[in-house]
């Protein structure tokens, strides 16, 4: 299946965090945080706190869920992001973005259930999020190209709603370019 082949096809990573030993689909494996056999049970949730900038340095939360995303560890990129999101008090470009990445990966564990539906709505409201921050001015956000991230990822949702094989090769990674 094209999601165990990520690995194989992912940018290099860009973070220090370990994979953990499964990437969580609801309702296929046991829930991360509330099952005593989940690989986050009773560690704490990601911090909160506001976007970290310091000299330059990415955000490790960022950095984590980009390597968690590139390798099909969707619900744990999302959870990261999610995080960000609050941290930036749910407000501005960034948060934006955050949203947009956190609606995407939850599209694509929809590919995953085999929710038809699911995706469509989640990946239609990602892109809109996308589509009104480039309309913004907002071309870039830490390292990530908007746009061209969005033509690849509307390319993978626009496959996976007409029932097409999905191929790790095609898929949206997240490559950051900038230098932050």
């Amino acid at each position: 299946m094209w999601v165990d082949e990520l690995k194989t096809w992912a940018p290099p990573s860009q973070s220090m965090s370990s994979l953990p030993p499964y990437a969580y689909v609801p309702g296929m494996q046991p829930h991360p945080r509330r099952s005593p056999r989940g690989h986050s049970f009773k560690l704490p949730p990601p911090s909160e706190e506001p976007w970290c900038r310091e000299q330059g340095r990415p955000d490790q939360r960022w950095l984590a869920a980009v390597d968690f995303y590139n390798r099909g560890f969707f619900w744990e990129s999302h959870e990261l992001w999610e995080a960000l999101w609050h941290g930036q008090k749910r407000q501005g470009a960034e948060a934006l973005v955050l949203k947009a990445l956190i609606q995407t990966a939850a599209a694509h564990l929809k590919i995953l259930q085999e929710a038809p539906r699911g995706i469509e709505i989640l990946a239609g409201r990602s892109d809109q999020m996308l589509e009104d921050l480039e309309n913004a001015g907002c071309h870039f956000m830490a390292g990530l190209d908007l746009a061209a991230f969005r033509v690849r990822r509307n390319h993978w949702f626009a496959m996976a709603l007409e029932g097409a094989e999905l191929e790790a090769a095609l898929f949206p990674f997240i490559h950051l370019d900038e230098v932050f």
